[in-house]
């Protein structure tokens, strides 16, 4: 009987689960769809923008963080990580430091791989944090405009994803990021059709606006090309395989300043204040030699090629290399991601690589570039997360090198070196400034 009884019971119990189970089932939708797309909303957002409106440039507040000025010479310290899944702080990014706020702006993805970020980062040193400031477009509002232009964005107008390496600068006459790259690599390209010209691309800093600028017949866009602003002359200044391109104060007209060239693609033009010429750092080009450029005294005028021999430890590389001019020591500092060989790169793009290329087998490291003695120094400890590929900029208020990238375990992170010569030379490393 007891036994029956139990069955009974047990019958009852699932008829009443049974009978009550659609209530159930609709009550637990109600509640689990909402909870469930709040949980995935948390988990998959983009890092926070709010809170960030765009700051006048008078009559604002200096703020420091009094931190950053004790850390440890020579040595990378890292300052921030972020969580997995958040903004990939992509290697082909490009990177560019904005003097009177004091901020570091990064833009650019690795879309070929199915990043499809198009919107600037922004670090700010003193809290140690990112802000974007905005979140992506939608794939859905990639398109050509009735320009011709590629232009993505519904509500505000964006630029496609792309990488963009050195096609990133800063312009303080138009208090603006000034973007010369184009999105050679992103799959909309075929989808929307009829891509056959890209503009300059204007980010106004002060209303947070995107802008495309014609650049007329000058071939100034381009795949893997530099960029950097000439303060002594307040130009632009680009390089790609076209050669040397230059826009004087009026930012109307780009000028053919040189046609020579001697690097293929992914090279960093790097502007030395202290000797108002230029240093090109990776690019595919001759891997004994570096390359300088010294632009003409007027805005378009011919400028002069120089190669030279470094000496020192082999810290050249045809690969991509992070690198910026440190206005106070008067040198480059250089990080390498030590890819091993690196690949052919094709002398123009959409041809195949030329297999007889040289090879060059190059290791991770932090080098210095001294160019007065001309002469490379390795400092002793490898860059972190040394085969992941970063950006470089020298914020002069703290006289610090700021790395910027993913980390081991692909978060986005930052990290920080200040350059003290004389503590390299008491550790027994050879003079960097002692010319040879």
């Amino acid at each position: 009987m007891s036994g029956s009884g139990e069955k009974r019971r047990v019958r009852t119990k699932v008829k009443r689960r049974v009978r009550r189970g659609p209530s159930e089932t609709v009550i637990r939708l109600l509640i689990g769809i909402p909870l469930v797309a709040v949980i995935g909303a948390f988990l998959f957002m983009d890092p926070p923008f709010q809170g960030t409106e765009p700051l006048p440039l008078e009559g604002r507040e200096v703020r420091l963080n009094d931190q950053l000025f004790d850390l440890t010479p020579n040595t990378w310290v890292r300052l921030h990580v972020g969580l997995t899944g958040a903004w990939r702080g992509s290697g082909p990014a490009g990177v560019a430091f904005d003097g009177r706020r004091n901020k570091i702006f990064v833009f650019g993805s690795n879309v070929g791989e199915g990043d499809w970020d198009n919107v600037v980062h922004e670090f700010d040193p003193v809290i140690l944090q990112w802000f974007s400031h905005e979140r992506a477009a939608r794939r859905a509002s990639y398109r050509k405009d009735r320009d011709g232009w590629p232009v993505a964005g519904e509500e505000r107008l964006q630029p496609w994803a792309m990488q963009v390496y050195d096609g990133l600068l800063y312009d303080p006459r138009l208090d603006a990021l000034v973007v010369t790259a184009r999105p050679k690599r992103n799959p909309a390209l075929r989808w929307v059709g009829g891509i056959e010209r890209h503009p300059v691309w204007i980010y106004r800093l002060a209303d947070r606006q995107w802008r495309p600028m014609d650049p007329g017949e000058a071939a100034v866009v381009s795949h893997g090309g530099g960029s950097a602003y000439d303060a002594a002359r307040d130009a632009l200044l680009i390089y790609n395989r076209t050669g040397i391109w230059e826009m004087g104060a009026e930012r109307t007209n780009w000028s053919h300043a040189s046609s020579e060239t001697h690097h293929m693609g992914r090279q960093n033009l790097v502007y030395d204040s202290r000797r108002g010429r230029f240093v090109v750092f990776g690019g595919g080009g001759d891997d004994r030699k570096l390359w300088t450029y010294v632009p003409g005294e007027q805005v378009g005028a011919t400028g002069r090629w120089k190669g030279v021999t470094p000496a020192g430890d082999g810290c050249l590389s045809q690969g991509w290399v992070a690198a910026d001019f440190d206005s106070d020591n008067a040198v480059f500092l250089l990080v390498t991601a030590g890819n091993g060989q690196q690949p052919a790169v094709a002398k123009v793009e959409g041809e195949e690589a030329d297999a007889k290329q040289p090879q060059v087998q190059s290791a991770p490291a932090t080098c210095i570039y001294d160019p007065e003695g001309n002469r490379f120094l390795k400092l002793p400890e490898q860059p972190p997360a040394p085969r992941v590929e970063k950006v470089l900029v020298y914020d002069p208020v703290y006289k610090l090198f700021f790395l910027m990238g993913r980390d081991e375990q692909e978060r986005p992170a930052v990290w920080a070196l200040r350059l003290e010569l004389p503590a390299l030379e008491s550790a027994d490393i050879p003079d960097v400034q002692k010319e040879t």
